[in-house]
């Protein structure tokens, strides 16, 4: 753990690190989660423009990819008219 001592060393008195993210914050940048019709007709489109897994359950399409391709499929879909939450 000398590491972790070395790496607080650099953290400014007074605040509150967080060294581990909370995960809520990563699904937020690496999915879009839509109701399961939004993308009808664009999903080939979409499959083929870009490196997502799309994933439907319980009324829902979740759009999961790297946070890169996430923020360009989410411009995507509102450039076809889909609202993005």
């Amino acid at each position: 753990m000398k590491w972790l001592a070395s790496f607080i060393r650099f953290i400014p008195e007074g605040t509150n690190p967080q060294v581990v993210s909370h995960p809520h914050s990563f699904r937020d940048s690496t999915q879009i989660v839509l109701p399961a019709g939004a993308i009808d007709g664009l999903r080939e489109e979409l499959e083929a423009e870009f490196t997502v897994t799309l994933a439907e359950d319980d009324g829902r399409v979740r759009l999961i990819g790297s946070p890169v391709v996430i923020s360009d499929v989410s411009g995507w879909l509102i450039r076809h008219g889909v609202s993005v939450p």
